[in-house]
């Protein structure tokens, strides 16, 4: 039986209803940390450890606050469920303070208060706080506990084999053999399916295909135990078969829950690996390393050995250790971001460990004339090489990588992935994230992206070594391609993250390094396009 304990605390007068202006960059507050292990010393308890899993909550819920313009808790669960485990102690401290930022006023109050001192001293083993600051100078402070007893947070990157572990047109996955109806919604069984333990898992990768698509859509995925998101993880319209990768937190039920907005389609999970939970510091393997993005395979144009189309049933294998900023050695998967172009059948490619049988799964799908982009995380195979199979025509291929994930042989920074609520960040047809209007040929935005949708600051205890975006264009004019990139690259990138033909929807994955002002820049090449970015998680 778990417990929840909650104190909130008004530092100057009650009563503000109206909800002021967006927040101001959060901050993560080590301060807070330092002062609460200084009473907790006093009184002669243990120091409370740092979770980047709390402080992405904390970060959070001092967000929450200054939309709605007064503070209020999170649910209990939420905490258990964000870090992907189940503590046998929780608590939460939040209070607003009219001057600001003020770590020490803000401690001593909650010190004056039993609930607050009550959490203060209370039996756990972790810790993480959090500031925002709305434009009317009002600052609010989240401090979120876990407790010692069974506290984790997540690990490494596990990286199978992919594996099929869900297809409304067949059954697989013991659901019915039917596509999901208008504003429908199926519950997945992933835990114990694929490779993915049955048990300990704080987020699973995914490759999601939506086919046989009636209308213009878009589909969800997320925990059952959370509420629905109001975001997006594909968009397609009519007739389109189209993937896209996606990391998604699971609770513990180890289940994930599909909604569809309109119409029908049919829905295929392809597992492409996991992320345990652990009951202290990560171990070395599976810790990311994020990159510069890089052109590792163009098959137009000879880069990376191979000069042109695969055609039908044909396999390459593309050396991709010791290549644009991988490692020769020590590396158990990679991130790249994988475009068919050129296309002259309906088909599909699978990229998968070289020097292994071809597993039932796929990574690209695609019709004729289409140009074709998708995120995927594909473990290494022999000599540091991975395999690429194109069913039926001939594609050529491009491959550009973005990051990798060490097998523990070399010493890493110790980046793991953390799950946040899916959160709009920017979207060019209304004005969220402060850009209205599409983006025009050559035009960039530079999108803050540290500090906001539950990601942290720069200037936190633990700022995110990359984040993960779901990306999505619309009202698309021309053919044209989009790059996500640092802020601070030199030289820029020759690489793309999204593709597209006029007036298609297009929906990428993208796993990017922030610059060291926690923004990343999107660039359009031609045409015009709105453009919509939700924030899934950061890793740290």
């Amino acid at each position: 039986m778990r417990s929840f304990l909650v104190g909130a605390l008004c530092l100057v007068g009650m009563g503000l209803n109206a909800a002021p202006a967006a927040a101001l960059t959060p901050t993560g507050s080590s301060t807070q940390q330092s002062l609460i292990n200084q009473d907790r010393a006093g009184q002669g308890l243990g120091s409370l450890a740092w979770s980047s899993c709390l402080a992405a909550i904390a970060v959070q819920n001092a967000q929450r606050m200054v939309r709605q313009g007064f503070i209020s808790h999170t649910n209990g669960p939420e905490l258990d469920l964000a870090c992907g485990i189940s503590a046998s102690q929780a608590g939460e401290n939040v209070a607003y303070i009219s001057s600001g930022i003020d770590d020490a006023t803000a401690n001593t109050m909650f010190m004056n208060s039993a609930p607050h001192r009550a959490n203060i001293m209370g039996p756990y083993g972790y810790v993480a706080t959090a500031w925002a600051v709305a434009a009317n100078g009002y600052a609010y402070v989240a401090v979120e506990f876990l407790g010692a007893s069974s506290a984790v947070i997540p690990s490494g990157y596990h990286a199978l084999t992919p594996a099929r572990i869900l297809d409304t047109r067949d059954g697989t996955g013991g659901v019915p053999a039917t596509p999901v109806g208008a504003g429908g919604t199926l519950t997945v069984q992933v835990a114990g399916r694929g490779g993915v333990p049955s048990t300990g898992i704080s987020a699973v990768v995914l490759n999601v295909t939506v086919t046989d698509t009636s209308m213009p859509s878009y589909l969800t995925v997320y925990p059952p135990e959370d509420p629905r998101p109001g975001s997006s993880n594909l968009n397609w319209v009519g007739g389109q078969t189209i993937p896209n990768l996606m990391e998604v937190g699971l609770a513990s039920s180890g289940q994930l829950t599909v909604y569809n907005n309109a119409g029908t389609t049919d829905v295929i999970f392809d597992v492409a690996g996991y992320v345990p939970v652990t009951s202290g510091t990560p171990g070395p393997d599976g810790l990311f390393s994020p990159l510069v993005p890089a052109r590792l395979l163009d098959t137009r144009n000879g880069t990376g050995g191979t000069l042109g189309p695969l055609g039908a049933g044909s396999t390459i294998n593309l050396q991709v250790s010791g290549r644009g900023g991988v490692p020769s050695s020590g590396v158990a998967a990679v991130v790249l971001n994988l475009t068919a172009t050129n296309t002259t059948a309906a088909s599909y490619v699978t990229a998968y460990p070289a020097g292994i049988g071809r597993p039932t799964a796929s990574n690209l799908n695609f019709t004729p004339g289409q140009t074709v982009p998708n995120r995927a995380i594909v473990k290494l195979g022999a000599a540091g090489q991975i395999s690429f199979f194109n069913h039926y025509g001939n594609v050529d291929l491009v491959a550009d990588v973005s990051g990798w994930f060490g097998d523990g042989t070399l010493s890493a920074a110790p980046n793991v992935f953390v799950g946040v609520t899916p959160t709009r960040l920017l979207d060019t047809r209304d004005g969220t994230g402060g850009f209205h209007g599409a983006l025009g040929p050559g035009g960039s935005i530079a999108l803050p992206v540290a500090g906001f949708g539950g990601i942290p600051g720069m200037g936190s205890a633990t700022p995110p070594a990359a984040v993960v975006l779901n990306v999505t264009v619309t009202d698309t004019t021309a053919p044209s391609y989009l790059r996500v990139y640092p802020s601070d690259a030199n030289p820029v990138p020759f690489t793309s993250d999204l593709n597209w033909s006029p007036s298609v929807t297009v929906p990428n994955l993208v796993i990017v390094k922030p610059g060291a002002d926690g923004r990343v820049v999107i660039y359009n090449n031609s045409g015009q396009t709105d453009v919509v970015v939700d924030a899934l998680g950061w890793y740290g």
